[in-house]
């Protein structure tokens, strides 16, 4: 199935059904594409991570710590007496086939997370210091 439009609710519909999905993202124009830096670390889990790792992939540089490697999505069964259950209900694959549950993502420039927005300014003062020398050559 695709889906052309966001819907979450299609989305699970699909999932339940089906087993599995597998997405495209097409973007809409005009899109951003000046350079891109994201903070990461061990907090940074869930729907975040197949978010940053599409990132990464499309050329933005991630700067912090790996991320938490915890992205499996869960439901709750209600199982009686007020107790309830949580599963997992779906995992997560990259397109290279790596799944980013126990291995979230690593950074490209490795720091440590108190210290990730200093790193990362330092990054972009650097970056936009060796634009402007190659073009005022």
């Amino acid at each position: 199935p695709i889906l052309d439009e966001p819907d979450l609710k299609r989305f699970f519909e699909y999932l339940d059904q089906d087993g599995g999905l597998r997405g495209q993202v097409q973007p809409r124009l005009p899109r951003y594409e000046g350079p891109v830096w994201v903070l990461i670390d061990g907090n940074t889990g869930s729907a975040s991570e197949p978010l940053v790792w599409h990132l990464q992939h499309a050329g933005a540089r991630l700067v912090g710590e790996p991320t938490a490697g915890a992205m499996l999505s869960s439901s709750r069964f209600e199982v009686g007496n007020g107790w309830w259950l949580i599963l997992p209900v779906a995992d997560y694959y990259t397109a290279e086939g790596k799944r980013l549950e126990g291995h979230g993502v690593r950074p490209d420039h490795s720091s440590k997370s108190g210290e990730a927005l200093d790193t990362a300014l330092a990054l972009i003062r650097s970056t936009l210091a060796e634009t402007q020398v190659g073009t005022s050559q």
